[in-house]
């Protein structure tokens, strides 16, 4: 805790940083009972913050660049008490997988499935998601547990199913409008972290595979 966010902005985009600016992901929305008819609908919904996705040896050298929408921390992370210490720890290799949920599911679990998860030793808990660690800038929100139980938060996160691109002109200016939205620098390991973890979900070799 505390070393998650760079105390000085780059003058330049970097790999993980914060814009206060971006758009969700837009959802399209076609009648599945008839994959003939070319009529779709698009809804886009506008994010207080997002995250650049596109390396930082990359940024600059194209007119395209990778974001991600800042949202909301799902409330089931909150009932996990491991998470709830600090909920960064999804970011990083799990070494003790029955901390992937919290004790009481984990008691109640089948020992045939509670072997399975000791067996499979995934490196990490929840492999499409990074957490950013609450910042004043950050609106707080509320989260209401199955249990009852409320938590006031400002942590974030982003999906890495959950991105788009954009493009526009003089990227490496440093007048363009990204850079002007600029508002948090992660530091260099939360930087590394985000890193290794966006390169494993997307380097994973599938079972089928795994026999060259």
């Amino acid at each position: 805790m505390g070393n998650f966010y760079s105390r000085t902005l780059d003058k330049e985009l970097r790999f993980g940083d914060v814009l206060q600016w971006g758009v969700s992901t837009p959802s399209f929305y076609k009648n599945k009972s008839n994959l003939e008819n070319k009529d779709f609908s698009i809804k886009v919904c506008y994010t207080s913050h997002s995250v650049i996705l596109t390396p930082c040896c990359t940024i600059g050298k194209q007119s395209k660049i990778t974001l991600a929408p800042l949202v909301q921390v799902r409330n089931s992370f909150f009932s996990n008490p491991y998470f709830v210490e600090d909920l960064t720890r999804i970011n990083r290799i799990l070494e003790e997988p029955e901390k992937s949920v919290s004790p009481e599911i984990w008691k109640k679990m089948p020992p045939k499935k509670r072997d399975e998860i000791l067996e499979e030793k995934k490196p990490y808990a929840f492999l499409n998601f990074f957490i950013y660690e609450s910042n004043p800038l950050f609106p707080s929100y509320e989260v209401n547990v199955k249990d009852g139980t409320k938590y006031k938060t400002n942590y974030y996160m982003v999906d890495f199913v959950d991105t788009y691109k954009i493009e526009y002109d003089n990227p490496s200016s440093p007048n363009n409008f990204l850079l002007k939205c600029k508002c948090l620098e992660l530091s260099i390991l939360a930087r590394t972290e985000l890193r290794d973890k966006i390169s494993y979900y997307y380097g994973r070799s599938p079972k089928e595979d795994l026999v060259y």
